[in-house]
């Protein structure tokens, strides 16, 4: 029943438009990756120059730190630019580093598991119930046409190469293509900074596409479970069954407004600011400038007697982004 529910799920989200607007949500999100990121790149200009006038000895390490968070996002047009060696080097990680992206790879954006690939891995095959073969092969043929799968694997790959990419330049100071010619790079593969920057940039990756999974021991956690496993549960799940992606919208809003500074400005306060403070506090103030921005557009807007989600091109084209997540959220707010 399980698996009948997910193949129903997997043919709802299975049409052009839906892959269309998980493009541009994917869009919107790596363009506040890559903004966060350049912020990071010129906090850490600030900070190295400031040790250079005091002659502190770490100011080269910080410089060079601000330089690798620049130069992925330039890393990141070329990617952009040639998404078949880009597809070509995730999928080599992916052999490489199977259990470490095993989440990343069985998840299409916006969270829909392919449960017959878990069934599978647990020891049930979904392919030998009733019509089971032949509907997972319609499924997959729908998802095709649709180009779920073309986006699904072009989002992924393009994402996962450059939050690798930067990872590793942080960690090691080397290039995605400088650390894998490296001649000891099979050693290096097996270091745990290396297992870290791939288990990051999956991390990231699942963030970017709206697909990461907020289950923990926390309370809020559990809640998060909850919503997430509802369109598992046999003979009612299809009530709702996108409970990741509500999840993902949940954390998004939180993130990437002014709510999402408060933690990490406690944090650097108290002096316990690490990258991954300072890149969330990133992200959020990218977020709030967003936000001001969009207010000031939202004046415009109701002169015209527009709504809310609703953006004039020119020349009489109106287009509503209603549906286009986190662009609409930004709008409404």
């Amino acid at each position: 029943i399980k698996a009948g529910q997910n193949r129903i799920v997997r043919m709802l989200v299975s049409a052009p438009s839906t892959s269309y607007l998980n493009l541009v949500g994917w869009g919107a999100a790596t363009a506040i990756n890559s903004a966060t990121d350049v912020g990071m790149g010129l906090l850490f200009a600030g900070k190295g120059l400031g040790q250079k006038l005091i002659q502190n000895e770490n100011a080269g390490e910080s410089l060079r730190i601000a330089g690798a968070y620049l130069r992925a996002n330039k890393q990141k047009v070329r990617n952009l630019l040639d998404p078949n060696m880009t597809y070509d080097a995730f999928k080599s990680i992916s052999i490489k580093n199977p259990d470490a992206m095993r989440e990343l790879v069985r998840v299409l954006p916006g969270g829909i598991e392919d449960i017959d690939k878990v069934l599978k891995q647990s020891g049930f095959n979904p392919d030998e119930t009733v019509g089971g073969a032949v509907s997972e092969k319609v499924v997959d043929f729908a998802q095709f046409i649709s180009f779920v799968k073309m986006q699904d694997v072009f989002t992924k790959s393009q994402e996962f190469i450059y939050q690798l990419d930067k990872n590793l330049d942080i960690t090691y100071g080397k290039t995605f293509s400088e650390f894998f010619k490296d001649p000891n790079a099979a050693r290096l593969m097996n270091e745990k900074k290396y297992k870290q920057a791939v288990a990051r940039a999956t991390y990231e990756t699942q963030k970017a596409i709206f697909s990461l999974s907020y289950k923990d021991d926390t309370t809020v956690g559990e809640l998060a479970g909850f919503v997430e496993n509802f369109r598992n549960t046999p003979g009612v799940g299809l009530l709702a069954p996108f409970g990741r992606f509500f999840n993902n919208t949940v954390a998004t809003v939180y993130q990437v407004g002014p709510a999402g500074l408060i933690a990490p400005t406690a944090a650097i306060m108290r002096g316990r600011a690490d990258v991954k403070t300072m890149e969330a506090f990133s992200r959020a103030a990218v977020g709030t400038t967003g936000l001001v921005l969009a207010a000031r557009m939202d004046q415009e807007r109701q002169d015209r007697g527009l709504e809310s989600t609703q953006l004039d091109f020119g020349g009489g084209t109106v287009i509503d982004k209603k549906n286009a997540f986190p662009m609409s959220e930004f709008l409404s707010r």
